[in-house]
């Protein structure tokens, strides 16, 4: 059978030469017609309303916040793909680059591999980078790892800005500035969302440093810390609401003992209520007792030991008896745990958090 060839216009077969176009076009900048623009019904988003398929976002608050944990806890729903908060979810591949507390994160993760019951058969596609990182430098070198390592992000997070920027200054436009173009190098790269976790300046009212980091950002959330219920307020979400709040608390986890014997803890996120309500139906002095333990767990979530506990219920007026007796109303009806001698707010004791 003869093949039937046609031959190639001389114009192309040649390559393209963008010097002998008219007017020096070489082929980029397409413009489109009214007529011709289109959107998309397919997922803009990776939690919907909250977290976009691409773009740059800002988690931001004071030390202690519980920030990392929260962005960890975004991170987990979208690499296994479950709703947040009934909001729906994309499934995609999440890299974390813990730049500090490299070894509280891996506990964190242990924590979360036990308290959701992850086991082999449904390995969630996170992957970790636990060290510095110094983007403005070394920014075409991450991109490089990440695409020999096959890690394809859907998101990438960059824990914190001040242990992933190296010597720059973010206070000034060239440093945050070359900062935010490294970022955006990720996400170009990908077609991702890159999220950085950074802190606040000493009056805690915004992000630290130069502003073009926030004008840069699609989304936007602050995390504060209130007697022990974290609030995070999205200041800013792309084609979304921008008054969303949500709270949630950190629950401690058991994760075995160390070579001494202790009992090693680190914790997860959960759910809470906005303002920590105390159960209504709690007895007068267990809500007392429960109100105290509560307020001691808002900046240390391991919580206290009985003597410190006992102490601090009859410096405020109640008999060693009472305090006891109390104590063992809140661990029978699950509200107050015993972890390592230590006495912790059970703040799943209402529900399944997920």
């Amino acid at each position: 059978m003869t093949e039937t060839t046609f031959p190639i216009p001389d114009t192309m077969a040649k390559p393209f030469a963008p010097a002998l176009v008219k007017g020096g076009y070489d082929g980029r900048f397409q413009l489109i017609p009214f007529d011709a623009i289109k959107f998309s019904t397919g997922p803009d988003y990776l939690i919907k309303g909250l977290i976009p398929a691409e773009g740059l976002g800002v988690i931001w608050g004071p030390p202690g916040c519980g920030k990392s944990f929260f962005a960890f806890d975004l991170a987990m729903h979208i690499a296994r793909g479950v709703a947040y908060r009934d909001r729906r979810t994309r499934q995609g591949s999440c890299v974390y680059i813990a730049g500090e507390g490299q070894s509280g994160f891996k506990k964190r993760v242990a924590a979360y591999r036990e308290a959701h019951k992850i086991s082999a058969g449904n390995t969630p596609n996170f992957h970790l980078l636990p060290e510095p990182v110094n983007l403005p430098e070394d920014g075409q070198a991450l991109i490089a790892a990440i695409e020999a390592q096959n890690a394809s992000p859907n998101i990438v997070f960059l824990d914190t800005l001040n242990r992933t920027i190296g010597g720059a200054d973010e206070n000034s436009s060239e440093g945050m500035g070359n900062y935010v173009k490294q970022a955006d190098a990720i996400r170009t790269k990908f077609n991702c969302c890159v999220m950085v976790i950074h802190h606040c300046g000493v009056a805690e009212t915004r992000p630290r440093g130069h502003t073009s980091l926030t004008g840069a950002a699609d989304c936007q959330f602050k995390v504060t810390n209130t007697n022990g219920v974290r609030t995070v307020k999205a200041e800013k979400v792309k084609d979304g609401e921008d008054d969303i709040s949500l709270s949630f608390a950190l629950e401690v986890v058991e994760l075995g003992q160390d070579d001494d014997g202790d009992t090693i803890t680190s914790c997860v996120v959960v759910e809470a209520a906005p303002n920590a309500a105390i159960d209504s139906k709690l007895p007068k002095q267990q809500a007392n007792l429960y109100r105290m333990l509560f307020d001691a767990c808002a900046n240390d979530p391991t919580g206290l030991t009985w003597d410190q506990w006992r102490s601090t219920a009859t410096e405020n007026g109640m008999s060693k008896s009472t305090v006891f007796e109390a104590k063992t109303g809140l661990l029978d009806k699950g509200k107050v745990r015993e972890i390592n001698d230590r006495y912790v707010i059970n703040h799943s004791a209402d529900g399944d958090h997920g």
